[in-house]
């Protein structure tokens, strides 16, 4: 099956926009207040929705995340957390509203499961989910052949 390729609409660019400068302050928050780019290593686990940043051993962050999709480097696609069969439906329940809302407002990039995309597209439903979910950041993380995407909630120090 062809992946679609959704149309832009103003009304998504506008909420690409504003979703944008929504993350941009979060990511900037969680850097200053967390150091969330400088950690060594990083373990997520979906089945858990937890991911921990650590040094050397030393679990230093924690939050909870909730699987947004994937962007495949291979295929140049984007498929969503929640079509993912690979994807536990506990990671990804939360993203379930970010399709609701798509269905209401006609969107197909938040409707679609699967549509032609690349890792600017990962980071623009990224950023929808975590507007429209108001979550404190984001993450990437590298898969074979492409990137994961997820947002995350209740960040906090691991001591």
């Amino acid at each position: 099956m062809k992946p679609i390729s959704p149309i832009v609409t103003p009304g998504f660019k506008s909420l690409i926009t504003t979703s944008f400068e929504y993350l941009s302050a979060h990511q900037d928050e969680l850097r200053d207040r967390f150091g969330l780019s400088g950690y060594q290593r990083y373990d997520w686990d979906q089945e858990d929705r937890t991911i921990v940043f650590s040094d050397s051993g030393v679990p230093k962050l924690r939050a909870t995340i909730d699987l947004v999709g994937s962007i495949s480097a291979r295929t140049k696609t984007w498929l969503w957390a929640w079509a993912n069969q690979s994807v536990s439906k506990r990671a990804s329940e939360r993203i379930q509203e970010v399709k609701h809302y798509g269905e209401l407002h006609g969107i197909a990039q938040l409707t679609e499961p699967y549509w032609s995309g690349d890792e600017r597209d990962g980071w623009e439903m990224t950023s929808v989910c975590a507007y429209l979910l108001k979550t404190q950041g984001a993450h990437r993380t590298p898969n074979e052949g492409g990137f994961t995407y997820m947002v995350l909630t209740n960040v906090q120090h691991a001591t």
